[in-house]
């Protein structure tokens, strides 16, 4: 037994992440202001370009699909009670989320990106191409 590292409080088995309570924080409802996913597919090449950019409230670089189409903003997921805290997530503007939904949390050839990693590679290139996997 060990206790959850999201919220200190609770005991957990070895093998489990995070206690039952914190588990159902976790879980993203309309509340919290996610929309659930349409049915897409990534499967696309995305590129990330340097400089800073804000949009709601967001901070990050600016993300482009493989029309060259600017089509949101990509930045750090910032919620610790999440396994991706720390990884690079996307957030789509309106007339896109038909198309990608709103928000994205994506990985790489099966891999999150981190978002240190993102942030050391375009200090030194003005764009980051990055092939985004399907569903994850």
């Amino acid at each position: 037994m060990k206790k959850c590292p999201i919220c200190e409080l609770n005991w957990i088995d070895d093998n489990e992440e995070m206690c039952s309570l914190c588990q159902q924080k976790a879980v993203p409802t309309p509340t919290q202001g996610h929309n659930p996913k349409p049915n897409v597919h990534f499967n696309e090449i995305f590129t990330f370009k340097s400089g800073d950019y804000v949009y709601d409230g967001k901070r990050g670089f600016k993300a482009y699909n493989s029309k060259g189409e600017h089509v949101g903003i990509v930045f750090m997921t910032d919620d610790k009670r999440v396994k991706a805290y720390g990884y690079c997530e996307l957030h789509f503007f309106p007339n896109y989320y038909n198309s990608y939904g709103v928000w994205h949390r994506i990985k790489s050839h099966g891999s999150r990106i981190a978002w240190v990693t993102l942030c050391n590679y375009l200090k030194t290139h003005e764009e980051y191409p990055c092939y985004i996997d399907d569903q994850t």
